[in-house]
């Protein structure tokens, strides 16, 4: 469920600059400039509070092997309305089963919700017709050129003095800082 979200909206274009001449100089410096660009908007992925090192059903669940993870109860949304990076979820919606009891956590799977993501990345790059088919092609491609601050996951582990806050940020889909990149492509 971690990677399942809502919503998700992915927008590109491609706009070749229109820019016309009389002078071979000019033109030669200034058509030909084409950019493109793409934006993701998207809704926070469907996460579940976990914890470990504790087996409340009795049956041996933390050293199986296949997961040591483990849902608490959960007594409460989880979710708050004006969310920080401090303060995520509610903390206090969730509670350590004791060992033993004869059953696992009532904690659902993908309740709640975390960060979403916005990101603007475009690319600005020209093409110089060279002699014999040859070609040069100028870029500058720049990731999340708006710099925006799209939040990593926030910690989801009830034991941990960190759960419910977020300690960093994305990095997929080009959601880190924003990053420049220049370069240079001779085809032949």
């Amino acid at each position: 469920m971690a990677y399942t979200r809502r919503h998700r909206s992915i927008s590109t274009f491609l706009y070749a600059l229109p820019f016309n001449s009389q002078s071979r100089a000019v033109n030669a410096l200034l058509a030909g400039w084409d950019v493109t660009g793409i934006l993701l908007l998207q809704s926070g992925s469907f996460e579940t509070a976990t914890f470990s090192n504790r087996d409340p059903s009795g049956t041996g669940a933390n050293v199986r092997g296949f997961t040591a993870a483990q849902r608490p109860d959960q007594t409460g949304d989880g979710n708050i309305s004006s969310p920080t990076p401090d303060v995520y979820w509610d903390v206090n919606a969730f509670v350590l089963p004791a060992n033993n009891i004869g059953r696992f956590g009532n904690g659902e799977v993908g309740t709640l919700i975390g960060p979403g993501t916005r990101v603007f990345s475009m690319t600005v790059g020209k093409n110089f017709q060279m002699p014999a088919n040859q070609r040069l092609r100028f870029e500058i491609a720049m990731a999340n050129l708006f710099d925006l601050e799209n939040f990593d996951v926030p910690n989801r582990t009830i034991t941990s003095s960190a759960f419910g806050r977020i300690t960093n940020t994305q990095t997929v889909d080009q959601a880190g800082p924003r990053t420049v990149q220049f370069s240079l492509r001779y085809s032949f």
